[in-house]
């Protein structure tokens, strides 16, 4: 076989991971997952969560349509496919804050179109609102606009559930 038809092993200059293994070996732009004790999750146990957690979504998405259906026939069906998609609406703005979030995180400030848009939607839930004004909020502070980015943090303390005020 000639030489220049042979694999080879190529090093590419890819894109670091933004989730940290662990508190020590988290560099600039990297994120750390925090478990409900406070703890520092690994990479790997946050991707087989993350997995689990889609997967159950999914067999949500399809069982709660085909349950309806034998329970009520063709109306249980359009009641069914009609709260799985209110549900893929609402998870979907949660989605695209978090991902705002993280590239944040990772030193890309300019996220203040995707923000607005979610905060102007007409579905998006209020708590998912009020994160939106607080990354916005952050989001003008990097860019130096500090009297609109207090306006965004009021609008956020306005529209976060009651645990998450400092009322």
């Amino acid at each position: 076989m000639q030489d220049h038809l042979k694999l080879q092993k190529v090093e590419s200059p890819g894109r670091k991971d933004l989730i940290a293994g662990s508190l020590e070996e988290a560099e600039p732009g990297q994120a750390v997952v925090l478990d409900r004790k406070g703890n520092v999750m690994s990479a790997r146990s946050y991707r087989i969560r993350r997995g689990i957690a889609w997967t159950a979504l999914g067999a949500l998405g399809i069982g709660i349509p085909i349950v309806y259906t034998a329970l009520w026939g063709l109306s249980g069906a359009f009641v069914g496919t009609g709260l799985c998609a209110w549900a893929a609406t609402r998870l979907r703005y949660q989605l695209i804050v978090r991902r705002a979030f993280t590239r944040m995180v990772s030193g890309d400030h300019d996220q203040e179109e995707v923000l607005r848009k979610v905060i102007g939607a007409w579905l998006c839930p209020r708590s998912v609102r009020g994160a939106a004004h607080l990354n916005l909020g952050t989001c003008l502070a990097y860019k130096d606009q500090f009297s609109d980015a207090k306006q965004e943090y009021l609008n956020a303390i306005a529209r976060l559930p009651k645990q998450y005020n400092t009322r």
